[in-house]
């Protein structure tokens, strides 16, 4: 699968209990995670995260998520997480409290989200996430994310607002032919993006897939010399064949 270090042994534990507290079916978990990263090639540290965990789900599905959390890394280089941030190479040491809401999987309108508050590196991040959807019926849903962070960095005098606004579709005609399209707008990469996909089962294990990507930059006049509308575009069609027994 996909993992977020490369190239590292990452010794991982954690241990949970939950047990339901109301004769309706509410339900408490807790939990403590805690992960290490070392560099395969020096042996050396390369991260770290402590995460003590605890949850609230109701009957109908509902799960709110208290976590308390702890991460160290150790950066070998200074990397930029937005264009006008940046955080130095050495060791950093962050703590960070973050709530979460899990919307059920019952009612056609729902809203979950997630809000983040404490350390980030050597300086300090706060979040805010909006993520409400629309279940039509069952060959329409509309969702989005609403993003807006800020990251602070007293020390260099760094302090940027980082604005996001995600819009998904999928939409199915029949079991065989589906459409799924990802809208999105990026405020400090000043770049708006569109990923419409397109399935087709012919049967079993036979899919057809028409993707179509396209880049728009939004301030085209952020440079001495204009910017292209377009940043870039690409249409790819695809068919994929199962073999087997």
């Amino acid at each position: 699968g996909y993992v977020e270090r490369g190239d590292a042994i990452q010794p991982l534990a954690e241990l949970g209990y939950g047990w339901v507290v109301s004769s309706a079916g509410h339900q408490v978990r807790g939990s403590v995670t805690s992960a290490f990263a070392y560099r395969n090639a020096a042996g050396t540290f390369e991260g770290s995260l402590a995460t003590a965990a605890l949850e609230y789900e109701l009957p109908g599905g509902t799960l709110w998520t208290l976590a308390l959390t702890r991460q160290e890394d150790d950066l070998l280089r200074p990397f930029t997480p937005v264009p006008d941030a940046s955080v130095p190479a050495g060791r950093h040491t962050a703590g960070f409290v973050e709530l979460k809401l899990k919307a059920s999987t019952g009612p056609r309108v729902v809203v979950g989200g997630t809000a983040r508050a404490g350390e980030y590196y050597d300086g300090e991040l706060y979040s805010l996430l909006l993520s409400p959807e629309w279940r039509a019926s069952a060959y329409l849903r509309v969702s989005a994310d609403l993003q807006l962070d800020r990251l602070e960095f007293p020390e260099r005098g760094q302090r940027v607002w980082s604005r996001l606004a995600r819009l998904r579709v999928l939409a199915s005609a029949s079991p065989r032919l589906s459409l799924s399209a990802v809208l999105q707008a990026n405020g400090v990469a000043d770049l708006a993006t569109a990923n419409l996909r397109l399935r087709y089962s012919v049967r079993e294990g036979h899919d057809l897939w028409v993707v179509y990507n396209h880049d728009e930059n939004l301030d085209r006049d952020r440079a001495e010399t204009p910017i292209p509308g377009t940043a870039r575009s690409g249409l790819l069609v695809k068919y994929t064949r199962s073999f087997g027994r």
